[in-house]
């Protein structure tokens, strides 16, 4: 190869490579832009409720009176994984309450888990998915894990 297209072929080499990290850049951007559902500590703080002004699936105080979310709350609170760091939120889905959480939960990454009153993990439409979770409220914070808690 001789100089010139060799000279050339780094050119467009090196142009493929800043091409393709400004389109992440602008990407990550609007990533970033549409997130305005982002709670920082102290929005979440803001909409922590008394546990006896929470109504889910039909009962007062659903982090105590509902079995599984008694049960997986318990769990996060003795967990040393990091698998429960994060929020529970309730959520409204087709007219039924649907509980929300940020918390890893050994997912490798998944955003959010959705679960229904009952604890299964709940389906979401696949025509939904994206303004569902695009438009998450967040106004009813039923748990929030104690190293993840706004006063921290």
């Amino acid at each position: 190869m001789n100089m010139k297209a060799y000279f050339l072929s780094m050119i467009i080499c090196l142009f493929f490579f800043i091409s393709c990290g400004m389109e992440e850049t602008q990407d990550t951007k609007s990533i970033n832009a549409g997130n305005e559902n982002a709670d920082t500590k102290e929005v979440i703080q803001q909409k922590i409720k008394p546990d006896d002004e929470i109504t889910a699936c039909g009962i007062i105080e659903p982090k105590k009176n509902i079995p599984w979310l008694a049960e997986f709350i318990a769990k996060a609170e003795s967990d040393k994984t990091g698998n429960y760091l994060g929020v529970i939120w309730l959520e409204r889905y087709k007219d039924q309450d649907v509980f929300v959480t940020n918390m890893a939960l050994g997912s490798g990454g998944l955003a959010y888990h959705v679960f229904d009153c009952k604890g299964n993990p709940a389906t979401i439409d696949k025509a939904d998915v994206q303004d569902f979770f695009n438009n998450l409220k967040k106004n009813i914070v039923v748990y929030v894990h104690p190293d993840d808690h706004p006063s921290n």
